[in-house]
């Protein structure tokens, strides 16, 4: 009787043992879902969320390393994003789990649309778990897909070295968990969609202060750059604008986290480039890895820079595409069809600015240009012998002056006309404008008058543009109506600081060497100086006064 009761009592015990264990084994699982729910609640911050639940779930799983997986519609991939007790080769094999065939365990759970068991991987030949988990005595497995609705948005992973029966109990758990997850996801990434539009207009409000408060281009370039940042990630920032022949492009560049070959601000061919392709089929074009296809001209050089991934948003003004804007990334796949609805708002306003600094420089250069001759006016004259004056006395440089005048025009206003007296004065103002530098400026002054500013020139180098320009012009035939005539012109010179150290002192040293060349002949040049000796010279008469 004794050992009756003895064995009864220790039965009793057993049971109570047990009934014990699974208690606390379920209060343990319900724990794990109470602070995935709690951790959703105090904190929308995805990866907290994750590790949070999945702490848990290994713990209550009594497995050894987990990880969760997003998933990425564009590249159709599943991407990681949180792991536990995996070494770091494996987590390398798992950063990137492509979901078409050859199916692996994670791929063929979200093919089948349900979670996977395996309590012993070795004993399952035909298993299309990944043949690297093998390899490091993983015995058992499982992936469970995560789903809102009926739209999958990640998968979760396990794994053991020891083989592990899955029994109703934990396959009920984790599907528990997956349900609760699946809607913590959910609710992260709407905060997180809120959160990123939110973040984008006050961007874009910070862009639209930019454009009203400048109208420096490169200020303007310059906080795209930094401002793009803040939404998306690039190794570089690129504007490129079409030019007027519609054959070339130049390009400017914003932004680059390294260094580059990029030719800032120089002109390239259009042809066969992916700005050219965006002109022509007028949407954004992306290429998602250079290093499996190059499809445009730039691509070769954009590789040997390690750039693999890119995109290119029309710059549209007023319905015609002005430029394109791109972004590069050292990463494949960095940017997709989701990232236009950040970009191309950006682009809008970018396209706003450059309407604006471009009608602005047609202003400016209306009000700076002779309507006749295209050439500058005197407004343009005074802007740039101040801008000049400034950086010869900085870097302690000549520049010249060269007036030049059109010998007897009034002869040929009182033979023809004034309508073909202003024929000769374009067509003068095109002799002058092409025996110059792009870096000099060409002034109509007045009436027949014309001036050139010649920076970092000496004597010897303003005597040489002004014979180039008296003797093609003696050379040349203009036509004006059916007539034909020949003209000849004379010119005068003074340097800075040689002859004077003001812009006004040395506009009047021009125009009195211009003189003393009218009263001695014209059809000749003469340079300001004190006394009036005469200088044979290779170029022709040259005298000093």
């Amino acid at each position: 009787m004794t050992g009756l009761l003895g064995w009864l009592a220790a039965s009793a015990l057993l049971v109570a043992y047990t009934l014990n264990r699974i208690n606390v084994k379920q209060r343990m699982e319900q724990a794990v879902i109470d602070d995935l729910v709690v951790a959703t609640n105090r904190s929308l911050e995805l990866s907290q969320i994750l590790h949070t639940a999945l702490d848990g779930i290994l713990t209550s799983m009594e497995m050894d390393g987990g990880a969760v997986h997003l998933y990425d519609s564009q590249s159709n991939h599943m991407t990681l994003l949180v792991q536990n007790g995996m070494d770091a080769s494996l987590v390398e094999t798992l950063q990137t789990v492509p979901l078409q065939k050859p199916y692996n365990l994670i791929s063929r759970a979200v093919a089948e649309k349900r979670p996977i068991f395996l309590e012993n991987i070795r004993s399952e030949e035909s298993s299309p778990y990944l043949p690297v988990e093998l390899a490091r005595n993983i015995n058992s497995a499982a992936a469970i897909p995560l789903y809102t609705g009926n739209e999958l948005v990640a998968t979760l992973l396990l794994n053991s070295r020891r083989k592990r029966r899955f029994s109703a109990t934990k396959v009920q758990f984790i599907t528990s968990v997956a349900q609760a997850l699946g809607l913590a996801l959910e609710k992260a990434r709407l905060y997180h969609q809120v959160s990123s539009e939110k973040r984008t207009m006050f961007v874009l409000n910070e862009i639209t202060k930019v454009i009203n408060s400048s109208l420096d281009l490169q200020e303007i370039y310059e906080n795209f750059a930094v401002k793009i940042r803040e939404l998306i990630d690039y190794d570089r920032c690129v504007i490129v604008l079409i030019e007027e022949d519609k054959m070339n492009v130049r390009v400017f560049l914003l932004a680059a986290t390294h260094q580059t070959t990029l030719p800032e601000g120089q002109i390239l061919p259009l042809a066969n480039t992916s700005v050219e392709w965006v002109l022509q089929h007028k949407r954004p074009q992306f290429e998602n890895d250079l290093s499996v296809n190059r499809l445009f001209y730039e691509d070769d050089a954009l590789f040997k820079e390690g750039i693999r991934s890119a995109v290119r948003i029309p710059i549209r003004v007023k319905d015609e595409i002005i430029g394109v804007f791109i972004l590069n990334s050292r990463r494949p796949g960095n940017y997709s069809e989701q990232d236009l609805d950040i970009l191309e708002p950006i682009v809008e306003h970018l396209a706003l600015s450059l309407e604006k600094y471009l009608l602005f420089q047609q202003v400016s250069v209306l009000s700076l240009t002779d309507e006749l001759t295209g050439l500058g006016n005197r407004r343009l004259l005074r802007q740039e012998m101040e801008r000049e004056l400034r950086r010869a006395d900085r870097y302690d440089r000549n520049f010249s002056l060269l007036m030049a005048d059109i010998d007897f025009f009034k002869r040929i206003n009182d033979t023809y006309g004034h309508l073909d007296g202003d024929q000769v004065l374009k067509q003068l103002a095109e002799i002058v404008h092409d025996h110059v530098r792009d870096i000099d400026t060409c002034i109509r002054y007045g009436g027949e008058e014309f001036l050139v500013i010649l920076p970092e020139t000496d004597l010897d180098g303003a005597v040489a543009v002004a014979e180039k320009i008296r003797g093609t012009v003696e050379q040349a035939v203009f036509q004006i109506g059916r007539n034909k005539i020949q003209i000849t012109v004379s010119l005068g010179i003074a340097v800075y600081p040689i002859h004077a150290v003001t812009d006004e002192a040395l506009l009047q040293r021009a125009d009195d060497a211009l003189y003393h060349a009218k009263i001695n002949g014209r059809n000749r040049i003469y340079v300001y100086n004190v006394g009036a000796v005469e200088m044979p010279t290779l170029f022709g008469d040259l005298e000093i006064i």
